[in-house]
């Protein structure tokens, strides 16, 4: 019978966690490779404590992580897997039971996660284990040239781009939030974002963008304060935005709520191949 002990992640070296990290994701739904770098950019931008995050030993041998991120009486499940060979037999079942009974110790009321939706035995995993779906997050492209000349035939008023400080967008996400905002969305996760990550504002709306310099431009947030929502402020920013850096690849990871789709759709953008689930469980 197996032994499985949870040691804190903290007590391995960021090289160790990397190196297992990428072992647990192999030939995963999509790609996933972490390094030192990017996984030390997701502990600070997404508030991961290595002391609630748990690597699995069995028997000693390191088979599995889960890597939790903390916010007041909110947790996510930032990341979960179990290395090749010793997948099915009920590893990540347990690791999630011993989160479900170490997390409300710790003062968490609720654990989120974002899990693929072609990921069938993920999804499966957790709605067996008490989570509930929220909603869908979809991903998004929009590819030049093509795209350009329909935004100059289309844009019926050119606006002035104000640039303004990403933590003026963070501070609006963070006290005018869509209900149940997905966690990297969060005006805390956007606030550690800096250049060469650029900020714009009109009027009521305010987007984020990834270094508009690169071929390659993600939109990391668009939002509109509450009362001025529904007006086409988005629209006509994000519009404006794509006209003042022409002929780029644009895209929206796999965090986009349902519910917005359309103000992409609208703009000419296209479904991207990867969707999620949002998920939540209560604890206690």
């Amino acid at each position: 019978m197996m032994k499985l002990t949870y040691r804190p992640a903290v007590e391995f070296p960021l090289p160790v966690l990397v190196e297992l990290l990428n072992r647990g994701f192999a030939g995963y739904t999509v790609k996933i490779q972490f390094s030192v770098s990017s996984l030390l950019a997701t502990i600070v931008r997404d508030s991961v404590n290595l002391e609630a995050s748990k690597v699995v030993e069995c028997d000693g041998t390191r088979v599995g992580i889960g890597l939790i991120a903390k916010r007041g009486w909110q947790a996510r499940l930032a990341a979960m897997c179990i290395v090749t060979e010793f997948r099915g037999k009920r590893i990540g079942r347990s690791l999630l039971d011993h989160f479900f009974g170490e997390l409300p110790k710790q003062g968490v009321r609720e654990l989120g996660l974002e899990v693929i939706e072609s990921n069938a035995m993920g999804v499966s995993l957790y709605q067996r284990t008490g989570f509930t779906t929220l909603r869908r997050l979809l991903s998004f492209d929009c590819k030049e040239p093509k795209f350009q000349a329909q935004i100059e035939d289309t844009l019926q008023s050119q606006i002035q781009l104000q640039p303004i400080d990403i933590a003026d967008v963070a501070s609006v996400l963070t006290h005018h939030p869509l209900p149940n905002l997905p966690w990297q969305l969060s005006g805390t996760s956007l606030m550690v974002a800096g250049p060469p990550h650029v900020a714009y504002q009109h009027d009521k709306a305010s987007i984020i963008l990834s270094d508009p310099s690169q071929q390659a431009i993600w939109i990391r947030s668009l939002v509109v304060e509450p009362t001025y929502r529904r007006q086409g402020q988005a629209g006509s920013l994000l519009a404006t935005v794509m006209n003042e850096h022409p002929y780029k690849n644009w895209s929206v990871s796999a965090v986009c709520p349902e519910e917005i789709r359309s103000l992409f759709e609208k703009q000419g953008f296209q479904l991207g191949d990867i969707s999620q689930l949002q998920m939540r469980k209560t604890l206690g």
